[in-house]
């Protein structure tokens, strides 16, 4: 058997725990400098881990690049709490999963509330000159009061009554 040493990688994925815990240390001990430093390593390791998955759940890239960085500092503010018995992966993941879901949830409720923009009719871009406002629900109603005295008035002049009324 012959022994064939391979080349010391960086980190990998199992090693994102000992480095938490690391990080986690480092802030219980007031060293907060040097525990973001060491974060922003953590941060490398699961970057790309972090962004195909916010981009599988949210489905457009400047959305998942904005919830990776939210949940890599809630992470970071939260991570006095983190368990180092526990997979800093799947608390991470699940960190990142609930603020896609909430992402997710806010779009939805935006696009309920939002009208569409009227759509340009010369292919160009969309109007954008105010509309002009139409009559008031009480001038509507004036107006038709109106012409249905006017109505009344002309009928019964027609039917043969006094000429002065008329």
């Amino acid at each position: 058997m012959s022994s064939v040493r391979r080349p010391a990688q960086a980190a990998r994925p199992s090693d994102s725990g000992d480095l938490a815990a690391g990080v986690k240390a480092l802030l219980l001990a007031g060293a907060e400098d040097e525990a973001r430093e060491r974060f922003g390593e953590l941060v490398r390791l699961g970057q790309r881990r972090a962004s195909r998955l916010a981009l599988y759940y949210l489905r457009d890239r400047a959305d998942a690049d904005e919830a990776v960085q939210d949940a890599y500092v809630k992470a970071f503010l939260h991570l006095r709490s983190f368990d180092e018995t526990l997979s800093f992966d799947v608390w991470f993941g699940r960190i990142l999963v609930n603020g896609c879901l909430d992402r997710l949830k806010a779009r939805s409720r935006r696009a309920r509330w939002l009208a569409p923009a009227p759509a340009a009719r010369d292919g160009g871009q969309t109007p954008q000159d105010p509309v002009e406002p139409g009559p008031s629900a009480e001038d509507t109603v004036i107006r038709n009061e109106a012409a249905n005295r006017l109505r009344a008035r002309s009928t019964s002049c027609r039917s043969g009554s006094a000429a002065w009324s008329c």
